[in-house]
């Protein structure tokens, strides 16, 4: 059987719910030379029946009952791949029918590109349209330090870029594609098409809200790796715990950690945890006038804080204040 020119790899665990839209958006695509890689952690639902019953797309379905976790499984996925071009996708979002189509004609006129991903419509949980996420085309190193300008489940790879780089790296909670882009990032061309040619579902804010602080560090983290590639802090924090890497930082990082941390919090409705962090930042650099400002929000409510930073967002909400 001819070797596909593009292999799909999709960590999978209780997706029953989207899952059979996911694979429909890749039944539907207009580039059809791929297979499809699932791993799946020994989902306790429906999930793999489902996949089941799409017998036209090429799929190879790995069932782990031993592993669990989505940046072992996505390894796992790649080292199946039969193909040197990679592309990611998450379960319970969906593709544009022309995505593979884009993406595989610019990496084949790219070839010094090793990472291409695509601008996205965010959706809500019912699949409905809530934001255009647009992304910077050509980003830098430096760029990429500053903020994370790719969206995860729209990227291909290539695979012989990842072996050279080793991979997504395990040690990762979470972050784990950031920490991915910025080591690519180093050693090869980084490129976006920005075209909303990937939907990407945004769940419960909350959960992501009570996880904010061990994303933000493990961020924070890749950072640090990306700016002195020692691999004996990733190490140590694995042996350690997350909240270490706080240790590390300046008191200018501590500042916009702790800034960044009181901003997010409010705007998912963790008005006591970001209250806190506020608070935080007012001890690091009392003139912060974003700092009262963030205390004043965290005692108005959720229905009150998010109509202040909806109406307030472009003119105060980020500005260095």
């Amino acid at each position: 059987m001819p070797t596909p020119e593009l292999s799909v790899i999709i960590p999978t665990y209780n997706a029953e719910t989207h899952i059979g839209r996911c694979l429909t958006g890749l039944q539907n695509q207009t580039f059809e030379d791929f297979e499809i890689v699932i791993v799946d952690d020994n989902s306790s639902d429906a999930t793999r029946d489902i996949i089941e019953e799409f017998e036209e797309l090429d799929i190879t379905l790995i069932h782990r009952t031993d592993e669990t976790g989505i940046t072992s499984a996505i390894n796992t996925g790649i080292a199946n791949a039969k193909s040197d071009l990679i592309a990611r996708h998450d379960a319970d979002d969906w593709s544009h029918p022309d995505r593979f189509k884009k993406q595989v004609q610019y990496m084949k006129a790219n070839p010094e590109v090793a990472l291409l991903g695509t601008g996205a419509n965010i959706v809500d949980s019912d699949g409905k349209k809530i934001e255009t996420r647009d992304v910077m085309e050509e980003p830098s190193e430096n760029d990429l330090i500053e903020h994370n300008h790719y969206v995860h489940g729209s990227v291909i790879m290539r695979k012989e870029a990842l072996k050279e780089v080793g991979f997504y790296d395990e040690r990762f909670k979470t972050t784990e594609d950031y920490d991915l882009w910025l080591r690519l990032a180093k050693l090869y061309p980084i490129r976006n098409i920005n075209e909303p040619l990937y939907n990407f579902r945004k769940h419960d804010g909350s959960i992501y809200a009570k996880k904010l602080e061990e994303v933000k560090l493990y961020g924070i983290l890749a950072i640090l790796r990306a700016e002195n590639p020692d691999d004996s802090l990733v190490e140590k924090i694995n042996q350690t715990g997350y909240e270490y890497i706080y240790e590390f930082l300046s008191t200018s990082k501590k500042v916009k950690f702790h800034k960044e941390m009181a901003k997010e919090s409010i705007r998912y409705g963790e008005l006591s945890q970001g209250r806190s962090h506020a608070v935080k930042l007012l001890k690091k650099d009392p003139k912060s006038i974003m700092g009262y400002l963030l205390i004043i929000l965290s005692f108005m409510g959720k229905k009150g804080s998010n109509i202040v930073i909806t109406k307030y967002r472009k003119h105060i909400w980020n500005r260095k204040i």
